[in-house]
């Protein structure tokens, strides 16, 4: 039986709306202005732009996150008695978020890792049909269509090699 870990923010009173402002002002602080929260069917994702010089020219690599769906139950009362409910904890998500960023950012102001090292799977890119993805995203379909050395690799235990002497 696998031991229940408690997830981390869970108790968080803090509204889904407050973390946004504070994300919002945690990467203003970190020289981030070009900030948008969109949601489309149902999934909310945050992008920003991080400007940067590159031999003397001036680029923009916009970044995606989206808040985790933490999926609970919950019980409420429903008028005459409680029912245990399915809810996701969405001021769990974005606390989440805001700590992850917070993190990464604390990252790249020590010089742990540059901007685009620390968030390269986050990157927004355009594909050849004209349609975006991440970097991460694009990896992942990647990783599901090749094939590794490493996994194909099968040791013969019947064959042993005599090493000489040194």
């Amino acid at each position: 039986m696998t031991k229940q870990v408690r997830i981390p923010y869970s108790g968080t009173t803090i509204p889904p709306e407050r973390t946004k402002a504070d994300i919002e002002k945690l990467l203003r602080n970190n020289g981030i202005s070009d900030i948008l929260w969109a949601t489309y069917h149902g999934e909310t994702a945050l992008r920003f732009i991080w400007h940067l010089t590159v031999k003397g020219v001036e680029k923009e690599i916009m970044f995606e996150f989206k808040p985790p769906v933490i999926p609970a139950k919950k019980r409420v009362w429903t008028g005459m008695r409680t029912e245990r409910i399915n809810v996701t904890l969405d001021a769990t998500a974005y606390r989440l978020l805001w700590h992850y960023l917070k993190n990464k950012l604390l990252a790249v102001r020590w010089g742990l890792e540059s901007m685009e090292r620390e968030f390269l799977s986050h990157a927004v890119v355009s594909l050849p049909d004209g349609s975006s993805t991440t970097v991460g995203e694009h990896i992942q379909d990647v990783l599901e269509t090749v094939r590794s050395p490493a996994l194909e690799y099968q040791p013969n235990k019947d064959k042993i090699v005599d090493v000489p002497p040194q």
